[in-house]
């Protein structure tokens, strides 16, 4: 009798541990299933805000230039830039100077149907002219200007260094406006309404960029960069990648590793004005160098209106461990402290067995 009680015991406590393996087993799967779904889901959250910050950046982006574009355009209806006469020097002081300090203007410049310029505006002042235009692009810009097709649009270049020495760390771009003789004075109370060469901004682009962009933060280190339509970075955090090609840069600075999620986004998605998000591998994130994912949201600059066709692109990015670490952590202890209740109920359990068992024993 006692034989067969203690083999019962001895079943008992074999089925208790399968048991308590099986719950401790069946508790880790439950965790960790749920620390990945709840992995995912914090992703797909953080990258919906880094979405609408990546829209409200592009939206301020787009709402400056197009301030810029809305002075030009005042600026070219007015008989004094049309004209350039000489006595109109103190209207064009008047008229200008404050549109280069408020719309990140650098220069701007009235060229004839003859490629002459016949003023230009910077922050020296004004200095009325008559020279030829020792300008590369001259001939192109007063081959688009004069298509009767583009009066009353206006052209976006491509981007350029101020100057070589700033070796691509200050880009600028032009605005190119048709001008007619469409306005009337006292001189010209009977306008020709004829082609009269065209009106340039220059436009600092970093300036502007850096008035908006280096002030998005995601999470507690994520930033913002912008490219152009043909893959240059316009603005990066790291001063050495502005200017620089974004499908070659990183390559050049980690070529052992993969750059082809980031690249297949920029060039698939990005480039074609898409907005979206998703992840790639990184090797480094601000001041930490190693391989690393990272969380992306981007949206377009569009601006409205007659333009050249292209596209720049706003990307915010974060580390993904960044965000999941404070979910693993929580989910770590929590399947820890359930394996620790496990574990002491399997231990009480045996408790009472084992008193059992020593009781049989001693009779």
């Amino acid at each position: 009798m006692i034989a067969k009680e203690r083999a019962k015991l001895h079943h008992v406590t074999k089925v208790m541990t399968a048991i308590a393996v099986l719950l401790l087993a069946g508790t880790c799967y439950l965790g960790f299933s749920t620390l990945r779904q709840m992995k995912e889901i914090l992703r797909q959250q953080f990258n919906a805000e880094q979405l609408v910050l990546a829209r409200a950046t592009a939206q301020r982006i787009e709402s400056n230039m197009q301030a810029a574009i809305t002075d030009l355009v005042l600026l070219n209806s007015l008989p004094a830039v049309q004209y350039c006469d000489p006595e109109s020097y103190e209207i064009l002081l008047l008229s200008t100077l404050p549109v280069l300090n408020r719309d990140n203007l650098i220069e701007i410049r009235r060229v004839d149907r003859n490629g002459h310029t016949l003023f230009v505006a910077n922050d020296q002042g004004i200095a009325m002219s008559h020279l030829s235009l020792a300008q590369s692009d001259a001939g192109a810009y007063l081959s688009w200007s004069s298509d009767i097709n583009n009066h009353g649009k206006t052209m976006g270049t491509g981007l350029r260094s101020r100057t070589p020495a700033f070796e691509g760390r200050q880009l600028v771009m032009d605005l190119i406006i048709p001008t007619y003789e469409d306005a009337s004075n006292s001189l010209h109370p009977q306008p020709s309404h004829g082609f009269a060469g065209y009106l340039r901004a220059t436009l600092d682009v970093s300036r502007l960029l850096l008035q908006i962009v280096p002030a998005i933060r995601s999470g507690k280190s994520g930033y913002a960069w912008v490219l152009d339509s043909s893959g240059i970075f316009l603005y990066h955090p790291e001063n050495s990648f502005i200017g620089e090609n974004a499908f070659e840069i990183r390559s050049a600075r980690d070529p052992q590793i993969s750059f082809a999620q980031i690249n297949e986004i920029q060039r698939n998605e990005m480039l074609k004005g898409k907005e979206g998000s998703g992840e790639y591998l990184s090797g480094w994130h601000r001041d930490v160098i190693e391989p690393m994912e990272k969380l992306i949201a981007y949206a377009p600059v569009r601006i409205q209106g007659p333009y050249l066709d292209y596209v720049w692109s706003v990307a915010v990015v974060a580390p993904a461990e960044e965000i999941e670490g404070i979910i693993t952590s929580i989910y770590g202890r929590q399947i820890f402290y359930e394996g620790l209740m496990l574990f002491s109920i399997f231990l009480a359990a045996m408790v009472v067995v084992g008193g059992a068992s020593g009781m049989l024993w001693r009779s």
